[in-house]
């Protein structure tokens, strides 16, 4: 292995471990934070962002993030920023604040919080 190429895996190595680290950690505690969503109160913006950080790293890709959460009223929005760069993606994930529905353009669509964590997609 050539020396830049050795550098290259002791630099980026522990750096590419420690994201993996941190999103398994937020994962976790989003699937929590999910869990306790009472759809009579609705859907808060802490519930939608852990929605929405689940439904990002399960269908839209492995590396990125959600965006900050946008109030529309009777959803949350949230645009999906994809690769390293963190590029925005066109279309949103909507989040309904009274259903719990969750769904992305081209995405599968889960009725509520509960589905979403089963993983029971809208027929």
């Amino acid at each position: 292995m050539s020396r830049t190429k050795w550098i290259a895996v002791v630099v980026l190595l522990p750096l590419t471990f420690g994201s993996w680290v941190v999103s398994a950690t937020q994962g976790s505690d989003a699937w929590t934070v999910v869990e306790g969503v009472n759809l009579k109160a609705g859907v808060t913006q802490d519930q939608a962002g852990a929605m929405a950080q689940i439904y990002f790293g399960r269908y839209i890709a492995g590396c990125g993030s959600a965006d900050t959460l946008v109030d529309r009223g009777e959803s949350w929005q949230v645009t999906p920023r994809i690769g390293i760069a963190g590029a925005k993606s066109g279309e949103p994930i909507i989040i309904d604040k009274h259903t719990g529905r969750v769904s992305h353009p081209g995405g599968p669509t889960f009725r509520n919080p509960a589905d979403l964590l089963s993983g029971y997609k809208v027929p």
